[in-house]
């Protein structure tokens, strides 16, 4: 026996209601990955010091580098 809310006179409404959920659904399509434009950001290979000096990147054998400096006032 059927529960009591799939009745004749439930049904339609229940189908109706259905349909217009399907019909104001997101059509955009099933594709959910990242597009690119497939150019690659270009990454320097120089760092310009303090001083105004330009140090090639490849001297720290790619370690990350913190350098700290001090001057007096």
């Amino acid at each position: 026996m059927l529960p009591h809310i799939f009745t004749r006179k439930r049904y339609l409404p229940l189908v109706a209601i259905f349909l217009v959920f399907l019909g104001c659904s997101d059509s955009t399509g099933g594709s959910t990955s990242v597009q690119t434009s497939g150019t690659q950001p270009e990454i320097s290979t120089e760092v310009q010091a303090v001083d105004g000096s330009t140090i090639s990147v490849s001297d720290f054998n790619g370690v990350p580098t913190a350098m700290w400096f001090w001057s007096p006032n």
